[in-house]
């Protein structure tokens, strides 16, 4: 199953893993009686009743509320637009993040495969553990990966992009117009193809 968050709402959803599909809001009554969730197809929409529009969850007129969204499976993530999502709990599939245009995301996950895909400025905060993970990030994304233990890591950056990783047996990476990734663990196998400026460097656990 995949979710999206397609345009920021000011609020940061927490994605967890449950039996079923469930989406929750918490706040003050006032303020969830102007709120209304939807689910249209892969997307999550969080609208005003009032309105109609996207609901501001720190806004003048609101206190924060918290809105949490469970899931049996998750497959793919999608952000855009400075979306914001914590998710956490998933295990044991593989999962593909894509974050563009500032979106932000952190991910607490124990999968075997874990790609992600960054552009614009995006961000992602990564932990748990993952056999593979595959990043590829451009135009400024930057990625915290060492709270996650990865068995192999492969990394393509651009474009003054940045990483974090710790790869216990291999690390690739292919790293272009000032790209830099630090890296934690001692991979006994380490590819690098650096140019224009890249830097690829080991830092202490």
């Amino acid at each position: 199953m995949g979710l999206r968050l397609l345009r920021k709402a000011e609020n940061r959803p927490l994605v967890r893993q449950g039996s079923s599909f469930k989406a929750e809001a918490a706040g003050k009554n006032s303020d969830l009686e102007d709120m209304r969730l939807e689910v249209r197809g892969d997307r999550l929409l969080i609208r005003s009743r009032r309105t109609n529009g996207l609901f501001s969850a720190f806004g003048a007129n609101h206190s924060p509320i918290l809105v949490q969204v469970t899931l049996p499976r998750l497959r793919r993530l999608e952000l855009s637009a400075a979306c914001q999502a914590d998710v956490s709990g998933f295990k044991d599939e593989d999962l593909r993040v894509n974050a563009s245009s500032a979106a932000s995301a952190r991910l607490n996950v124990e999968v075997p495969h874990l790609e992600i895909d960054l552009s614009s400025a995006a961000h992602a905060e990564l932990s748990g553990t993952a056999r593979e993970l595959s990043v590829d990030g451009s135009s400024a994304s930057s990625l915290d990966a060492l709270g996650l233990r990865a068995t192999k890591a492969s990394l393509d950056l651009s474009s003054g992009s940045e990483a974090k990783v710790h790869a216990t047996d291999e690390l690739k990476v292919d790293l272009s117009s000032g790209s830099q990734v630090r890296y934690a663990g001692r991979p006994g196998r380490i590819e690098k193809d650096l140019n224009s400026g890249s830097s690829l460097e080991q830092v202490s656990e």
